[in-house]
């Protein structure tokens, strides 16, 4: 079927193959059994959020092969990237990745029974009323810098120091609040500035619909909180009769006890 030879898959049967351990001076620095022991320690750190680089990596296989005595090329106690390249060669399961930044609260608070509460309240909350796609929300803040990040530009070649000009050096960060249906349908955002005062200057150019704040250090609070409800529920239009659905994570501006 794969067109292998009759006598080759006899030598192989009969065990007269000698496997090779090795590629005349490119000899196999760890053996398969410890790399897979690699691959299976670096995804179990990668789904514990304490995900290995690759500068960890060499250094941890430097010490497996110190510790285990296994005669190895490693220089500087550190395994070579010439090794680094082969091994994600012949691992393909293993990628470089940028991480997204994962805070230790959000990391604690995702446990097993906190999911098994939320997705219980969510049934039955699902069950009690008949929400479309476009009735279930999902509310959440971020944070954006005022100064643009320049992009790459041709210079001099030896020049120690390029630069271009931007709005500033290091600008401040402002809050931006969105909602998002199941369906894809979203709601105007609300700007949090770092203002003590508001200007119509500052949303110049923002997403129509879109309302502005400002608060002392550029969060929201409870009281813009509630300014962005009202927001919310200009632009939904909830009734008794067709009910809206609206997730948000557990942050202290926004539980109830505090607005």
């Amino acid at each position: 079927m794969y067109g292998i030879p009759r006598r080759t898959l006899s030598r192989h049967m009969k065990g007269e193959v000698r496997k090779i351990s090795n590629l005349g001076r490119f000899d196999c620095d760890l053996a398969p059994e410890y790399e897979v022991a690699l691959v299976s320690h670096a995804l179990q750190l990668q789904q514990m959020l304490f995900g290995l680089n690759t500068v960890e990596l060499r250094k941890l296989a430097y010490e497996l092969a110190k510790n285990q005595k296994i005669s190895h090329h490693f220089k500087n106690e550190i395994a070579g990237k010439t090794w680094l390249k082969g091994f994600l060669r012949q691992h393909p399961q293993l990628a470089i990745r940028s991480p997204e930044p994962t805070s230790l609260g959000r990391a604690v608070g995702f446990k097993k029974p906190s999911v098994n509460t939320f997705f219980d309240l969510y049934k039955s909350e699902l069950v009690k009323h008949t929400y479309m796609a476009d009735r279930i929300f999902h509310m959440d803040e971020t944070g954006l810098t005022v100064v643009h990040k320049p992009r790459k530009v041709l210079a001099q070649r030896g020049d120690k120091q390029v630069g271009r000009i931007t709005s500033g050096e290091k600008g401040e960060t402002m809050t931006v609040i969105c909602a998002v249906s199941a369906s894809g349908t979203y709601v105007p955002p609300m700007l949090v500035y770092k203002h003590k005062r508001m200007s119509e200057l500052l949303m110049k150019g923002s997403p129509p619909g879109s309302i502005g704040a400002c608060s002392a250090i550029g969060w929201i609070d409870s009281e813009l909180f509630v300014k962005w409800l009202n927001h919310f529920i200009a632009c939904v239009k909830p009734t008794p009769e067709k009910k809206v659905m609206l997730i948000m994570d557990s942050h202290s501006s926004q539980e109830p006890g505090s607005y």
